[in-house]
């Protein structure tokens, strides 16, 4: 039996011993599944598992571990089974010991959270879930088994279908073409697909996976997509001066994205975030789209997409305290503080969007009017505009930017003034 191996057996006896000591735990655990599957993550499995794949290559650029296939994800949908392959860091024993609990992802700084309860989310596939290594083989999780095995040991009806798991077969393993086309990969997720709702969920989150996505990321990522009744696509951001040009396909789009570490010192709002969000440094972005036209409402994006608007240009990257169903931002001194930070960042941005050949384009992403006061961008807002006030970030006619104060209206209620001004400009 191999390392990894041995390490399954020993935990997996280990939290059999638990349950015999504590048998309240399992109807606890089996609570913290259906509250995952209830709530927003039961409808991410894709997004998750990428969000694991990419924090595994962030790893690995923290231990300045070189990847021989650079940093690389796969996400393949091939019969009745989704793999999710990338070439990060190695499986190490904390993170098999998250895959068997909650709770307790190795969350670093500039990581999303890797095999935390999202990884939860693909027991609603309901199949088997296995997790394939390059050198030290694989285990795998089977829920009706775990389940069975709880039951008829403890005597409970309400039993977790993720907290046992056991060494996989490589001769099995050998047989299965797909995982052989990913070899390359450091780590590769295999799970089995029972459910027809289930497989058309996995189609659509894999055609509308947000390429956005890869502008947050600390390092560049190839993310390639294919869900086997379409072509597949492959998405990579690539650098272009101080923008970044994001590929999808065949299709280009022109981003600037600034990105801030801050450190949130009130207590309140430290008190606020729990320590699901309370980190020493604390990521903030922003991706502004600098071609085509202004969107109606920028977005805030907790590493994906929420339904909140900022009233501003471009997508608002944090760590933001959101609603049970992970598509909202809510009220709080955690996402005030953030947002106070995101407004000083964003207001320094706002003179760098302005070009030679388009000194008015900072314009385009000034907030706009709120819907409400009690907006939950308000915060943001806010206090964007009382920077702004003293920031200079209005272009003059000749292309200088100045702050609002400076500058005079253009004379157009005054026929003759407005000839003057013209002639003035002219010069």
């Amino acid at each position: 039996m191999t390392e990894l191996g041995k390490l399954i057996t020993k935990l997996r006896e280990a939290t059999l011993r638990a349950y015999g000591e504590q048998p309240d735990f399992i109807r606890e655990h089996y609570g913290i599944e259906q509250t995952v599957l209830a709530g927003g993550y039961g409808y991410r499995q894709v997004l998750e598992l990428v969000q694991n794949g990419a924090d595994a290559i962030l790893e690995a650029h923290e231990a300045h571990t070189p990847l021989a296939d650079g940093n690389r994800i796969q996400v393949v949908l091939r019969g009745s089974h989704l793999y999710v392959a990338n070439t990060g860091a190695a499986l190490s024993e904390e993170g098999v010991r998250a895959l068997l609990s909650s709770h307790s992802s190795p969350k670093r700084s500039i990581q999303i959270g890797r095999f935390g309860l999202g990884f939860k989310s693909l027991l609603r596939l309901g199949g088997r879930i296995e997790i394939i290594t390059k050198n030290s083989g694989g285990f795998y999780f089977d829920p009706e088994r775990c389940r069975r095995e709880l039951k008829e040991k403890f005597n409970v009806s309400e039993v977790p279908g993720l907290r046992l798991a056991w060494p996989s077969d490589e001769a099995e393993r050998s047989r299965d073409k797909v995982l052989a086309e990913l070899s390359w990969a450091e780590t590769i997720v295999r799970a089995e697909i029972l459910t027809a709702d289930m497989l058309e969920h996995l189609q659509q989150e894999i055609r509308e996976f947000p390429a956005e996505f890869l502008l947050f990321l600390q390092v560049p990522v190839a993310l390639q997509l294919d869900d086997s009744a379409e072509p597949g696509r492959e998405l990579r951001v690539e650098a272009e001066g101080d923008e970044q040009v994001l590929v999808v396909g065949s299709e280009k789009s022109l981003w600037r994205v600034e990105k801030r570490d801050v450190s949130i010192t009130d207590q309140r709002a430290i008190d606020d975030a729990t320590h699901i969000h309370a980190r020493g440094s604390v990521p903030l972005a922003w991706a502004v789209p600098l071609e085509g036209k202004r969107e109606e409402a920028g977005r805030f994006w907790a590493f994906f997409p929420t339904h909140t608007p900022t009233y501003l240009s471009g997508i608002l990257n944090a760590p933001w305290k959101l609603n049970s169903d992970r598509k909202s931002i809510i009220g709080g001194e955690w996402n005030a503080a953030l947002m106070r930070e995101a407004a000083r960042m964003i207001a320094a941005t706002f003179p760098k969007l302005s070009v030679s050949e388009d000194p008015g384009r900072v314009l385009d992403s000034f907030p706009r009017q709120m819907e409400h006061v009690d907006d939950d961008a308000a915060p943001l807002v806010l206090a964007l505009w009382n920077t702004l006030e003293s920031a200079a970030v209005v272009p003059d006619a000749t292309g200088t930017l100045r702050t609002a104060r400076e500058l005079l209206r253009h004379p157009r209620d005054d026929a003759e003034l407005a000839r003057q001004w013209q002639a003035l400009a002219s010069l």
